[in-house]
């Protein structure tokens, strides 16, 4: 899958979202997203924090250890690896778009 289609759902979440405040917006378009590639919501994952944490987590380690970690951060509500990787992409989307470089441009998951 690529994951600039899941840029793109992205991207339609951000302009899907009530015009509100510009965290809440934001929170609210992180949360459809990932609820959108399935993430159950007692997972870490739903957690607006979790997701703005991954912005400082992906620099220093990378992509695919990133990957790692939010799969086994989210093991409890049986995220898959691919659900992780689209989970980092929602994050980068819709709280740090400067690190959209760091994306690959197609998933191995």
């Amino acid at each position: 899958m690529k994951l600039s289609s899941v840029m793109a759902g992205c991207v339609l979440a951000l302009g899907a979202a009530a015009p509100m405040a510009h965290a809440d917006s934001d929170d609210d378009a992180y949360i459809a997203a990932i609820q959108s590639v399935g993430t159950p919501t007692d997972s870490p994952a739903t957690n607006t924090a979790y997701g703005k944490g991954l912005c400082a987590r992906l620099p220093e380690v990378g992509f695919d250890a990133l990957v790692a970690a939010v799969h086994h951060d989210n093991l409890s509500a049986s995220i898959t690896m691919h659900q992780s990787a689209l989970i980092i992409g929602a994050a980068i989307s819709n709280y740090c778009i400067v690190e959209v470089d760091m994306l690959p441009k197609s998933l191995a998951y």
